[in-house]
């Protein structure tokens, strides 16, 4: 994996401090806790890494990789749009959910696993856990049905923050994201 960039646009009453565009994951339709803020607009690049990708599309695996839903892709990045969620004011809860998946195959449909429904929560003021969805037939030939796998670690530090308090929104540039033992099991 490699470094993730996001922002987001959060509206209510701490808009200034809770803006953050790598949080939790919550659904649009949850509950938003007192004094948190609505995460009304948010959005993510994430990118593979650059030798999977590689390989994917190599002439051994003979594979792409479809995206659907608010995720898109942009040589070398995944994008996640229209994002939402929650986020406290001091930055050590909250979520944002984005729909839709990345799809990777090769090697004529042995490999076909799906990562759908991304979500970020909040498990510090400068760390995030991405869970996903995964779905499909991995490289080892098992096949998952998974919902929620604790797929990666997000880290960036304050130099990483942008934040523009008349707009209401916030940056992070350059988060580092780190596979765990699940997401890697999953995969």
């Amino acid at each position: 994996m490699a470094s993730v960039a996001g922002s987001l646009r959060c509206f209510g009453p701490v808009a200034l401090l809770a803006l953050s565009p790598l949080l939790g994951v919550a659904p649009a339709s949850a509950a938003v806790s007192e004094g948190s803020c609505v995460i009304v607009e948010a959005g993510a690049t994430w990118g593979f890494k650059e030798s999977f990708r590689a390989y994917i599309s190599s002439s051994i695996a003979q594979g792409e990789w479809l995206v659907s839903g608010d995720v898109g892709y942009d040589t070398p990045d995944f994008v996640l749009t229209s994002g939402s969620g929650s986020l406290a004011p001091d930055l050590t809860s909250g979520d944002v959910s984005f729909s839709g998946a990345i799809e990777f195959l090769g090697h004529g449909g042995i490999l076909d696993t799906t990562l759908g429904n991304p979500r970020l929560t909040m498990t510090g003021t400068r760390e995030a856990l991405l869970t996903l969805d995964v779905t499909g037939d991995t490289m080892d030939e098992l096949s998952v049905d998974l919902e929620r796998v604790p797929f990666a670690t997000v880290g960036w530090s304050e130099s990483d923050v942008t934040l523009d308090s008349e707009s209401g929104s916030w940056a992070v540039q350059g988060a580092v994201v780190t596979l765990t033992r699940e997401g890697a099991e999953a995969f």
